[in-house]
């Protein structure tokens, strides 16, 4: 008999898209659908049928799905942990002050988007031991742009770990920012103006402090990461990607994901999320 475990470990390799498929799939099985699946999943997203057709296609192959597209054991198991995760990842990000609906599942989707199986699964593994902050009690989400005067203003950066074992953790990605930047509001633009610093960290090979500095870092914007301009160390997100919230004391922050990987000597880090906030 052919071993399918390496194609299973590589189909649940799923895009944000492609789950979206499956739990709207689940939804017709449970409420008796028996035909036509394929063509109301494809109009559900507004896809080619042809496209659904495939990827449920393979599933089958796979011993994902039955001939009639209802989920077998594995199928089901598989799903349980993606609900799972999705539920912890989308709870995470509300705890983390990111209120608007909208705004966490384009964040959620990112994350799927970016991580395999194994690194989602490490994630389902951990959300017991994951202690998130509650916050947001009394805090309202606001749009502040309209409301700035022209000019530049001082702010204080911090960038958060998504998925932290102590309350607000700070990511090592923060060592790569000066800790004051920038909020410009001009006739030509608003921007958020981050200073690049040189970072330090250890050799996990000799234990040397080696230099490193920031290769790149992308923003999340309309469901879309973004590249950020980079030019003479000023790293540029644009105001309207970020999400905007006042507390009951009239305190006001910036939100906003991004993604980024650092260059210590000849060694490209592994891209790293994380959670970019900026007080005003």
């Amino acid at each position: 008999m052919r071993d399918n475990t390496n194609e299973k470990n590589e189909m649940t390799n799923w895009t944000y898209l492609q789950l979206q498929y499956l739990l709207e799939l689940e939804r017709l099985n449970i409420n008796g659908l028996s035909r036509g699946k394929i063509l109301e999943v494809s109009k559900k997203f507004d896809t080619d049928r042809t496209t659904v057709s495939r990827f449920f296609k393979r599933c089958y192959e796979n011993g994902l799905l039955a001939e009639d597209l209802e989920f077998t054991l594995p199928m089901e198991t598989i799903m349980n942990n993606y609900k799972q995760m999705l539920r912890g990842l989308n709870l995470s990000l509300k705890r983390q002050g990111i209120k608007d609906p909208e705004q966490r599942q384009r964040i959620i989707a990112v994350l799927v988007n970016g991580l395999n199986a194994q690194d989602l699964q490490a994630v389902i593994d951990s959300r017991e031991n994951t202690s998130v902050p509650q916050l947001g009690i009394g805090e309202k989400s606001i749009d502040i742009i309209g409301c700035l005067d022209q000019g530049r203003f001082d702010v204080r950066i911090a960038l958060f770990q998504v998925y932290q074992e102590k309350p607000w953790h700070l990511s090592m990605a923060d060592q790569g920012f000066e800790p004051m930047a920038v909020v410009a509001r001009h006739t030509r633009g608003n921007w958020l103006e981050l200073t690049i610093r040189e970072m330090q960290a250890h050799s996990r090979i000799d234990g040397r402090m080696m230099q490193g500095h920031l290769a790149f870092l992308k923003y999340e914007q309309g469901g879309m990461m973004k590249v950020a301009k980079v030019k003479n160390g000023k790293v540029k997100i644009p105001l309207e990607a970020c999400q905007f919230y006042q507390n009951t004391r009239g305190r006001i922050y910036g939100s906003v994901p991004v993604t980024l990987a650092c260059s210590v000597g000849q060694i490209h880090m592994p891209e790293s999320t994380a959670l970019l906030r900026f007080w005003l």
